[in-house]
């Protein structure tokens, strides 16, 4: 078992994130939608784990594999609510950062399973999405935001 060291302490629960100054992709607009925020408040912990980091065996690992890999590795996958929280709070995120929410996928207009990602490009703080299908395959240095169990 591996010890993670925690990125984030991120709170959840409570009203809805705020858009204010963030920019919003066409994708992640429509995941909103249906994202469900939970009522009580609880604060969970986030880790941070680069898939060429995970020692997998294919160097350009699926969605599939990094998930269970997590999972071998005692993390969790995330609540949806996770994305939107994140980018209101991480407002430090070094420009050029992107991470990619271990989710649930949430199924896009064009039907395919989504997941969201925060990022920081040039001036502006995104919140968008990628495709996730199981047999996505990901680049060794994606970085990926998994909760600590």
């Amino acid at each position: 078992m591996n010890t993670f060291q925690t990125f984030k302490t991120l709170s959840l629960g409570g009203k809805k994130p705020s858009l204010k100054g963030i920019e919003i992709g066409t994708y992640a607009k429509q995941m909103l939608e249906k994202v469900t925020y939970q009522k009580k408040k609880e604060d969970i912990e986030l880790v941070v784990v680069k898939v060429g980091d995970m020692g997998l065996p294919d160097i350009y690992a699926t969605t599939s594999q990094i998930y269970a890999w997590a999972k071998e590795n005692g993390l969790e996958l995330c609540p949806a609510e996770v994305g939107p929280r994140l980018r209101e709070e991480y407002t430090e995120q070094p420009n050029g950062e992107y991470l990619v929410i271990a989710m649930e996928p949430i199924t896009a207009s064009d039907g395919d399973p989504c997941v969201f990602d925060v990022d920081h490009d040039e001036d502006e703080r995104w919140r968008n999405a990628y495709d996730a299908r199981s047999s996505r395959r990901w680049h060794p240095g994606d970085r990926f935001v998994f909760r600590k169990s």
